[in-house]
């Protein structure tokens, strides 16, 4: 899913896909899912692959990266329905 909501149209990342670059470097770079938090991008090491790649036409002091995966919740859902469904 993908959603965006920013004041200044400079900030827009989804209509030139840069969203889901972050999401590619995120995924190759940190595969167990960790959640980033980076109060000072311009000279935090673990932002380096993001602000070579993407965040360097932007100006931001401070980035935080949070996986949410649904898939054990969803894979719960879908067997509880399919209980119900097979009764």
């Amino acid at each position: 899913m993908r959603c965006e909501s920013v004041k200044n149209e400079h900030y827009k990342l989804a209509a030139d896909d840069t969203d889901l670059r972050i999401l590619q470097i995120y995924e190759e770079r940190f595969p167990n899912l960790q959640s980033l938090i980076v109060n000072d991008v311009e000279n935090d090491k673990i932002a380096e692959p993001f602000r070579r790649s993407v965040l360097n036409k932007f100006q931001i002091f401070s980035l935080f990266y949070i996986p949410i995966t649904y898939e054990e919740k969803t894979a719960r859902i879908a067997r509880r329905l399919s209980m119900r469904f097979a009764r």
